[in-house]
């Protein structure tokens, strides 16, 4: 029995130059096939969630409510969501993913109308971020305006601070994202900017999620003498403290796109 593993060779061929062997170990091409459609079905569950989020609120919402400014951003935000998930799902279908523009780094063969979804990706994905912070101001506003004064203006000066450092960091983000797109050469020299674009999201969600919990136990401390027992809990109050819950309990951070 032959002891070859054809699992460790390499895929070779050679570069647009017809001289130049590039090989590529098929270990590697099966390990990249396999995060790209990982990838794929990612975007898709989310684009599924933002749809479905979208047909629940247009049908309950009275049409009446959408004039208020949070939920008109809840609509805005899905829909720019949605948009940004089938452009992150096109990139891989396109010209950019197939075998010899990726593993050999050549894309000259492209043309200029392939480079258009990774950049509209990028620029609605800074319309998602500017749209959700200014939805989140408005929820925060309105939870807060009733407190008092000294409280109501620190955390509202603080939230439109960490807002707008989000915001204006994004969009440094952005600019480095797009140029690296039309260059098609990783930004590496950028590398601090893209941490800091993680830390602003994770410092912003954070900042957000302690102030509506701060409120939710608020509000659980001051009616504490009337609130039900947990035995007549219906659904949708088992489902907003679960959500209480998951905005403490960390989750897996991916990279920005």
């Amino acid at each position: 029995m032959s002891t070859f593993d054809p699992f460790t060779q390499n895929v070779t061929f050679l570069a647009a130059d017809g001289n130049t062997t590039i090989s590529i170990p098929v270990m590697l091409v099966d390990e990249m096939r396999r995060m790209m459609v990982n990838t794929v079905i990612n975007y898709a569950t989310q684009l599924g969630a933002c749809l479905v989020m979208l047909v629940v609120l247009l049908v309950m919402v009275p049409i009446s409510k959408f004039k208020r400014p949070f939920n008109a951003l809840q609509i805005v935000s899905l829909v720019i969501c949605s948009v940004r998930m089938v452009l992150l799902c096109i990139w891989n279908i396109s010209k950019f993913a197939d075998f010899y523009p990726f593993w050999s780094h050549d894309f000259s063969h492209i043309p200029t109308s392939g480079y258009a979804p990774a950049i509209a990706a990028n620029i609605i994905s800074l319309l998602l971020v500017i749209s959700i912070e200014s939805m989140l101001m408005s929820q925060a506003w309105t939870m807060v305006k009733l407190w008092p004064n000294l409280w109501k203006y620190i955390i509202a000066g603080l939230s439109l601070v960490i807002s707008l450092m989000t915001i204006c960091v994004r969009i440094a983000f952005t600019a480095v994202q797009i140029e690296a797109n039309l260059d098609t050469i990783p930004p590496w020299h950028m590398l601090w900017l893209i941490k800091w674009t993680v830390i602003m999201n994770v410092s912003s969600i954070s900042w957000w999620c302690a102030i509506f919990n701060i409120k939710l136990i608020w509000h659980l401390i001051s009616n504490r003498g009337i609130l039900p027992s947990y035995k007549t809990l219906t659904p949708m109050e088992v489902l907003v403290m679960t959500n209480g819950l998951l905005m403490i309990i960390p989750g897996k951070s991916l990279p920005p796109n």
